[in-house]
C-alpha cells in the first residue's frame, strides 16, 4: 500500500495542520490567560481586602491620636486658666517684698524714736499732738 499524494493534498494537508496547530496554540494561549487573570484577581482581591483592614486600623489610630490631642489641648487651655492663681511673677514678688521691707523700715525708725523717749518729752508725741507745747 502507498499512499502517493499530489501537491494540492500536501497543502491542504499542511494547511489543515498548521490551521489545528494555530488553533490549539491559540486555545491553550486563552486558558493561560485565563488562569493568570483569575490569580490577579485574587491577588488583587486580597490586597484590597488588606489595604481596607490597614485604612480601618489608621482610622482607630488617628481616631485615639486626635482624642488625646483634645485632652491636651483641654488640659493646657486648664493650665493656662489655672496659672495665674496658683503662680506668682518675679515682678509681683519684688513689689511685693520691697512693700514688706518699707514697712519694717517705717516700724524701725518709729521704735528709734520710742527708745529716746523719756517720762516728759517724747518726739513721737509730740510730733502728733500739734497743741502741745
Amino acid at each position: 500500500m502507498s499512499l502517493t499524494l499530489s501537491a494540492w493534498e500536501w497543502l491542504s494537508l499542511l494547511g489543515g495542520s498548521g490551521v489545528a496547530l494555530v488553533t490549539l496554540l491559540f486555545t491553550l494561549g486563552r486558558l493561560l490567560l485565563a488562569q493568570v487573570e483569575r490569580r490577579l484577581d485574587s491577588r488583587f482581591a486580597l490586597l484590597e481586602q488588606t489595604r481596607q483592614i490597614a485604612s480601618a486600623q489608621w482610622g482607630d489610630r488617628f481616631g485615639q491620636l486626635d482624642t488625646v490631642v483634645r485632652a491636651n489641648e483641654h488640659r493646657l487651655t486648664q493650665l493656662l486658666i489655672d496659672l495665674p492663681l496658683q503662680y506668682q511673677r518675679r515682678e509681683d514678688s519684688i513689689r511685693q517684698e520691697v512693700a514688706i521691707i518699707h514697712r519694717l523700715d517705717a516700724l524701725a525708725t518709729k521704735v528709734d524714736h520710742l527708745s529716746t523717749c523719756d517720762l516728759r518729752t517724747c518726739p513721737i508725741r509730740d510730733h502728733h499732738l500739734p497743741g502741745t507745747p
